[in-house]
């Protein structure tokens, strides 16, 4: 091997020790809270924004990080490939419980038509990264209780109100009074409050977060605020409705013409030496009638408000798709049998004791010798000996 080829394996080998240990751990997690009319100010490049979003702070997501604020994204070594599509991520939750609750305070800002769609990228994203990498209902409840558990009305809590422009040592000095930690706050390009990001400790054991504390600085230089005018925008209000153009206005009648006074008829020639007539009076003239009134203009309609916007529905899920077979797991070896006991010896048999020497009986008392034979006498015959 040439010398140039062992230094560049061994500038190789310096470089990645060194991108290893200059990697920091990811200790902590961060809930990021968004507020929707911010995120529509505009929309994200080929984003489109629903009409009517809430005034309210809602979830954006929950993120592993590092100690230094980085984000740990795939493909990192503390990421699975457990990615999960947006039609079956819903058809998982919505059998949950706190399916309702989702959908009120962890909305979809855009118009994507469904919700799991939003849900889905931040599942894909930083749920697979988290200690809950293998339970997606895990993941997504535990977001819902620490939202629940202290931000529902945060910003009323705070004390920020919808238009008017603060400093960002006032939103700090407000949150660090309220909650006692001091969160990250991000804003977007129109120096609009976008989001506010609260920082956990992480446990080890896969736990669930519960300790609040102190972030990094934030390391997102595109979403830093500026230090004297951050503000909270409005929801866009709907366009109201053209109002309809006035009816014109009918033509008054024209007034009807006097009739032409009658003629007088000549008065005939009085003959003579009869007395004249008495002078006659001219007819009363016909009662003027009062000319006919104005035709009365219809008061002008009151100006139309625009009706509400009826309460947005949850767009209908899509079809339920039957839930995919769960992978066949390996059948459970069959429980380990205790080994047999070992046999039991009997055991050993008592001492023999010799059986009791059986009692001794008196020995029989001792014969008495029989007395002596006496010769037997000589038996008298009545013979004498000859």
């Amino acid at each position: 091997m040439h010398v140039w080829q062992v230094l560049l394996v061994a500038a190789a080998f310096l470089a990645t020790l060194a991108s290893v240990v200059s990697v920091e751990p990811f200790n902590s997690y961060s809930l990021a809270l968004q507020w929707p009319p911010s995120v529509c100010d505009p929309a994200p490049w080929g984003r489109e924004c629903l009409d009517d979003q809430p005034e309210r702070f809602t979830i954006h997501g929950l993120r592993p990080q590092r100690s230094n604020g980085g984000p740990v994204d795939p493909p990192d070594a503390e990421c699975n490939n457990n990615f999960i599509p947006a039609e079956e991520l819903d058809i998982l939750l919505e059998r949950e419980p706190f399916y309702d609750d989702l959908l009120e305070f962890w909305p979809n800002p855009f118009n994507d038509s469904i919700y799991p769609l939003f849900w889905s990228s931040q599942w894909n994203r930083h749920g697979i990264c988290s200690d809950f990498r293998n339970d997606p209902v895990g993941y997504f409840r535990t977001s819902l209780d620490l939202f629940t558990d202290r931000f529902i009305h945060l910003r009323e809590d705070v004390g920020i109100e919808v238009g008017e422009s603060y400093t960002l040592e006032q939103v700090h000095t407000n949150l660090k009074e309220t909650y006692g930690v001091h969160p990250q706050i991000a804003c977007n390009k129109r120096n609009q409050l976008w989001e506010i990001r609260f920082c956990y400790t992480r446990l080890r054991g896969g736990e669930a977060p519960v300790h609040i504390v102190d972030c990094p600085e934030l390391s997102d230089a595109e979403y830093v605020c500026d230090e004297n005018d951050v503000h909270l925008p409005p929801a866009h209000e709907p366009e109201p409705e053209p109002e309809p153009e006035p009816e014109p206005e009918p033509e008054p009648e024209p007034e009807p013409e006097p009739e032409p006074e009658p003629e007088p008829e000549p008065e005939p020639e009085p003959e003579p030496g009869t007395p004249p007539p008495p002078p006659r009076r001219p007819p009363p003239p016909p009662p003027r009638r009062p000319p006919p009134p104005p035709p009365r203009r219809p008061p002008p309609p009151p100006p139309r408000r625009p009706p509400p916007p009826p309460p947005r529905r949850p767009p209908p899920p899509p079809p339920r798709r039957p839930p995919p077979p769960p992978p066949r797991r390996p059948p459970p070896p069959p429980p380990r049998r205790p080994p047999p006991p070992p046999p039991r010896r009997p055991p050993p048999p008592p001492p023999r004791r010799p059986p009791p020497p059986p009692p001794r009986r008196p020995p029989p008392p001792a014969r008495r010798p029989p007395p002596p034979r006496r010769p037997p006498r000589a038996l008298y015959t009545g013979h004498s000996e000859i």
